[in-house]
């Protein structure tokens, strides 16, 4: 599909835009092929930036999931590696009855060359660590989340 922005001629031509919905997948990255819950997911894809909304319901991780926390099955891979590594990071989201430590900054980064989105808590004035599994082991498990990547395509 083709879209003009301010006027009909080839100079002002969008030719690369798609949106549509996706599963989203939440889960460990221990295990994530044995293990994990679905979500429901759109997304918008403009040249080369992705950007993906989702949202899990009422979902248990129970026991089952393990390693760092990941959404992942996004719709398109990561890609355009810039000299920091992460193709995308957000900090868009909201989860609830997910237990962490309130004095950690909380987000979510996707790497070059995957679809997995990965938890990353940062640790004020000392380093950054895995966002852990462990802490989603409850039940009613809630998260919306919003996040913008970059692909090769």
């Amino acid at each position: 599909m083709s879209i003009f922005l301010g006027g009909t001629g080839s100079a002002n031509e969008l030719e690369d835009y798609e949106e549509g919905s996706f599963t989203p997948r939440l889960g460990g990255s221990g295990n994530p092929g044995s293990y994990y819950v679905e979500g429901t997911g759109t997304y918008v894809k403009i040249g080369r930036k992705v950007t993906v909304a989702t949202r899990f319901n009422n979902v248990d991780l129970n026991n089952s999931s393990s390693g760092t926390v990941i959404v992942f099955n996004m719709p398109f891979t990561g890609g355009h590696r810039p000299s920091n590594g992460a193709c995308g990071v957000t900090s868009d989201f909201i989860v609830y009855n997910v237990g962490f430590n309130t004095n950690y900054f909380l987000s979510f980064y996707l790497a070059h060359s995957n679809t997995i989105w990965y938890g990353l808590l940062s640790r004020t004035n000392n380093s950054w660590d895995d966002w852990y599994a462990s802490d989603w082991h409850s039940s009613a498990v809630y998260m919306m989340f919003h996040g913008t990547y970059f692909t090769d395509s």
